[in-house]
């Protein structure tokens, strides 16, 4: 009986814990050039992005997207990195798209933004400078 309270008390514990803590975050690592005319994105049309599946917006704009590789990129896009390098050696030796540009620093996405017409790149820690604005999704 007192193990069965003890294994509750726990299970209790832990679930009061881990709900408390988000799996990822990626608030405000969403940036674009100022070309874009969308301000949110959902979070299935992000994945659609980066995976080649959407290369122009609902307004008609087509999208250039770069990123940093990092952990939380690859959660966003729900693959490992082999995984996402697998699935675009596919696609480009099959000719049917184009790896977005992988960039090595925030300095080095957010220079790309800025010169980039249609670029939306995902950087966990970049802030949109001039010729920039952050997209939310």
């Amino acid at each position: 009986m007192r193990r069965l309270y003890i294994a509750k008390l726990f299970v209790t514990v832990l679930v009061a814990t881990f709900s408390l803590i988000p799996v990822f975050s990626h608030s405000e690592t969403l940036v674009a050039h100022k070309s874009l005319s969308a301000e949110s994105l959902d979070i299935n049309q992000v994945k659609r992005i980066f995976l080649g599946k959407i290369t122009r917006l609902d307004s008609g704009e087509t999208v250039r997207p770069c990123y940093l590789a990092d952990d939380a990129f690859f959660n966003v896009i729900e693959k490992t990195a082999s995984q996402f390098d697998a699935y675009w050696n596919k696609r480009i030796f099959s000719g049917t798209g184009i790896k977005p540009a992988m960039l090595e620093s925030v300095s080095s996405v957010l220079d790309f933004v800025e010169n980039n017409e249609g670029a939306i790149c995902y950087a966990t820690g970049a802030q949109a400078g001039d010729g920039m604005v952050t997209l939310s999704f």
